[in-house]
């Protein structure tokens, strides 16, 4: 073959062929992470290093979205196919829902 499925160079261009496991030793995708514990799976940061956001999947199996000021879930993409947004709005279908405690409540607009 003669081709390399890795190839790091210093002109900061890297090659993976085939597929990459972070945390797993049998990736099912091209990329594929792996976290044992409920939380932070990707970090994305910023050049200066004082904003960030977190992506993970949490014990019930949402993916959610952390922004680094906040430490809590922006959006919520929750295994029923409703979305939650900043914890407090959440969309089902055409249906948008607002709580200010445990208890989501319908939202009507002009009467829909």
């Amino acid at each position: 073959s003669g081709v390399p499925i890795f190839d790091v160079n210093s002109s900061g261009v890297s090659y993976f062929d085939g597929k990459v496991g972070i945390g797993t030793s049998n990736p099912d995708t091209p990329l594929h992470v792996f976290t044992n514990t409920s939380g932070y799976a990707i970090t994305i940061e910023e050049n200066s290093g004082t904003e960030a956001f977190q992506i993970g999947v949490d014990s019930v199996g949402s993916l959610d979205f952390f922004n680094s000021k906040s430490g809590t879930s922006q959006l919520s993409l929750i295994d029923d196919g409703s979305s939650t947004f900043a914890g407090n709005v959440r969309a089902l279908g055409q249906s948008l829902f607002l709580s200010t405690s445990s208890t989501f409540n319908k939202i009507v607009l002009n009467g829909i």
